[in-house]
């Protein structure tokens, strides 16, 4: 069985960086990818244009679901972002984040 990996990061639109690569990337590693978005881009490959971030309460939604409902799952700290999210907001849930 094949782990899920959760990442917990914004969009980018071009697929360059943000949840989009590392869904390709954890694929490409034989992983399962599950996702919590924390920001919306308005970006091309020029630059980031606008970002709008989701609400904390939203994100630990997401990873709730995700968690919830698999056994294990390795979350990925790729939480940056202005809105201050942290490891800590995540549910005490089957999680290992190292």
């Amino acid at each position: 069985m094949s782990t899920t990996i959760l990442t917990i990061t914004g969009s980018d639109g071009t697929g360059g960086s943000g949840v989009q690569a590392d869904i390709r990337f954890i694929s490409e590693l034989g992983g399962v990818a599950a996702s919590a978005v924390t920001s919306i881009t308005v970006q091309n490959t020029l630059g980031i244009q606008e970002f709008h971030d989701l609400p904390a309460s939203v994100v630990r939604e997401q990873v709730e679901a995700i968690v919830n409902e698999r056994a294990s799952v390795l979350a990925s700290p790729l939480m940056t972002s202005p809105s201050g999210y942290t490891m800590d907001m995540l549910p005490e849930a089957s999680i290992d984040s190292s």
